[in-house]
C-alpha cells in the first residue's frame, strides 16, 4: 500500500470513529474523479494537441516538400532560362559578328562605289570645264567676229546711206529734168496737134512724115 493510500485510510478510520461518516472517502473519490476528468481533459487536449502537431508537421512536411519541389522547379527554370540566355547570347554574338562583317563589306562596297562615282563625276566635271572653256573661247571669238562684222556693216551701211543720199539727189535732179522735158514735149505736142488740126487731111499726113524724119 502506498503512502497516499495509508493517509487516506487513517483519515477514514478517524472520521468513522469520530463521526461515523465517509466524507473523507467521498471527497477523495470526488477529487480522484475530478483529477481523472482533468486528466482525461488533459489527455484529450494532449491528443488534440498531438493531432494538431501531427497535422502541422504534415502540413509543414507538405509545405516543405512543395517548397522543395517549387525550389527545384524554379532552379530548373532558372537553369533553363540561363541556358536560353547563353544560347541567345551565342546567337546574338554570331548575328552581331555576321552583321558587323556584312556592314563592313557593305561599307567597303559603298565606299568603292562612291569613289567610282566621285571619279566619274570628276571626269564629267573636267569634261564640262573643258567644254565651258572651249565655249568661252568660241564665244569670245564669235563676239570678236560679230563686233568686227557689226562695225564693218555699220560702216558699209553708213557708206550706203551716204551713197543713197547722193544718188537720191542725183535721181531727183534727173527726175526733175525729165519732168521738165516731158512738160516741154507735152507743150510741143499740144502745139503740134493744134497745127495739124488746122491743115487739110492730105497735108496732115505729109506733115507727120516730115516730123518723123526730123532729128530729135
Amino acid at each position: 500500500m502506498s503512502l497516499y493510500m495509508k493517509k487516506i485510510m487513517e483519515k477514514l478510520k478517524e472520521e468513522i470513529r469520530e463521526h461515523g461518516t465517509f466524507e473523507v472517502l467521498t471527497k477523495e473519490i470526488e477529487e480522484i474523479m475530478t483529477r481523472q476528468k482533468e486528466e482525461e481533459a488533459l489527455l484529450e487536449e494532449q491528443e488534440k494537441l498531438r493531432n494538431a502537431a501531427a497535422e502541422l508537421q504534415k502540413t509543414i512536411a507538405e509545405k516543405k516538400l512543395a517548397n522543395e519541389q517549387e525550389k527545384r522547379r524554379i532552379l530548373n527554370e532558372l537553369s533553363e532560362e540561363q541556358r536560353n540566355v547563353e544560347k541567345l547570347k551565342l546567337i546574338a554574338d554570331t548575328e552581331l559578328e555576321y552583321v558587323t562583317e556584312w556592314e563592313k563589306a557593305r561599307y567597303e562596297q559603298n565606299s568603292l562605289s562612291c569613289d567610282m562615282e566621285v571619279e566619274k563625276l570628276e571626269k564629267i566635271l573636267n569634261k564640262w570645264r573643258i567644254r565651258e572653256k572651249n565655249e568661252q573661247r568660241v564665244h569670245a571669238e564669235l563676239t570678236k567676229f560679230l563686233t568686227q562684222e557689226t562695225a564693218l556693216l555699220e560702216e558699209k551701211s553708213k557708206e550706203w546711206e551716204e551713197r543713197y543720199v547722193r544718188e537720191k539727189e542725183t535721181y531727183q535732179k534727173e527726175i526733175r529734168q525729165l519732168r521738165i522735158e516731158i512738160e516741154t514735149r507735152r507743150k510741143e505736142l499740144d502745139e503740134l496737134e493744134e497745127e495739124v488740126a488746122q491743115l487739110p487731111y492730105n497735108n496732115r499726113i505729109s506733115h507727120l512724115f516730115s516730123l518723123r524724119r526730123m532729128p530729135r
